[in-house]
């Protein structure tokens, strides 16, 4: 055995989040070649129950394998850093991380203590090219950019319909929790509607209900007019389809580190513009006017200026969705994937 990836896979579970699709994703796309068709996993889902029994698969399968391909949160890398340090003694064991999220440069900013921990990985693997250079920055010269990716096929542009008439259809895609800026996100298109005493856009929202914000986000979607409704779970084969005959995508999240969503490789699959907030890593997937728009970090008050915007001028705005197709190119799992293959 030369393989072994260590991640989030949920596997037997409805479990449909970031971390668990980007795990079977590059599983998926790695044993496509042969060369690592037999490349073990262990499953991390539940972690903190069943600590002991895990930590002795992973011992296990560190010996016998080369290549280690961590795809686990930060938490879980900082608590298995000790069998990195006692492996480092063997010379063939490359200790692969593949980041989730887009907080590491941050943290370890705020505590450099554990810039040599990290420093002790064969190869971190970052999701935008800001983080790289946030990670070098902080001397980790030992990363490399793994573009998200998904196995997505870009619809045909023909084939799409372009709706330039009010109600303008707009949708969220991700896990429905309070920092993902859906409630803002509501009260912001409520309030165009109001102004306009019309429904100027309507609201579909599609994600995995985050169980703490259930009840709060019932009452939310209870109180709501008939323009926003909760559509439930999609499958992520079948995002596509969902989103390509939306007019935009809204990512309004007030999580700052986000790193690179996979929504938005969603929207620009289905050549769907994102109208989204400034998380840290943003100018790395969206440009503006060509992709989507952006605001502010948490200003609200400037997602109902750009929606009020965008309906005065629809035709501009479903222009972009020839640019969204275009950008998937990097994105596409063959491409992205290399960077990870190419050290293995």
């Amino acid at each position: 055995m030369k393989n072994v990836m260590i991640g989030h896979f949920a596997l037997n579970t409805d479990l449909f989040i970031g971390q668990t699709i980007k795990t079977k994703n590059i599983y998926n796309e790695l044993i496509k070649d042969l060369k690592f068709k037999k490349t073990k996993i262990i499953d991390t889902h539940k972690w903190n129950d069943k600590k002991i029994l895990l930590l002795s698969s992973i011992i296990f399968m560190i010996l016998k394998s080369k290549n280690i391909i961590l795809v686990i949160s930060q938490e879980a890398m900082e608590s298995i850093f000790f069998l990195v340090k006692w492996f480092r003694i063997f010379k063939n064991k490359r200790f692969h991380y593949v980041v989730v999220g887009g907080d590491l440069p941050q943290k370890l900013y705020l505590d450099n203590s554990k810039i040599k921990l990290y420093s002790t990985l064969y190869q971190i693997y970052v999701e935008t090219e800001t983080m790289k250079t946030d990670l070098n920055n902080l001397g980790l010269n030992n990363t490399s950019v793994l573009y998200n990716f998904k196995e997505l096929v870009p619809v045909n542009i023909d084939s799409q319909k372009f709706n330039n008439i009010p109600p303008y259809k707009l949708c969220t895609f991700s896990r429905v929790v309070e920092g993902k800026g859906i409630k803002e996100a509501i009260e912001s298109i409520v309030k165009v509607n109001e102004k306009f005493s019309k429904d100027l856009f309507q609201l579909d929202i599609y994600g995995q209900i985050d169980f703490e914000y259930q009840n709060e986000f019932e009452s939310i979607i209870h109180k709501c007019p008939q323009s926003i409704k909760y559509m439930g779970i999609v499958k992520p084969e079948n995002s596509i389809d969902t989103i390509k005959n939306y007019f935009a995508l809204l990512f309004p999240t007030k999580f700052f580190y986000e790193g690179f969503p996979g929504t938005i490789l969603d929207a620009f699959f289905a050549g769907v513009p994102v109208i989204s907030s400034r998380w840290n890593t943003y100018k790395d997937l969206i440009v503006e006017n060509i992709t989507g728009r952006t605001f502010e970090f948490n200003n609200f008050l400037r997602l109902e200026e750009i929606l009020i915007e965008v309906a005065n001028n629809p035709a501009k705005f479903t222009e972009m969705k020839l640019n969204c197709l275009k950008e998937t190119e990097k994105y596409l799992p063959g491409n992205a994937i290399k960077t990870l293959v190419n050290r293995l």
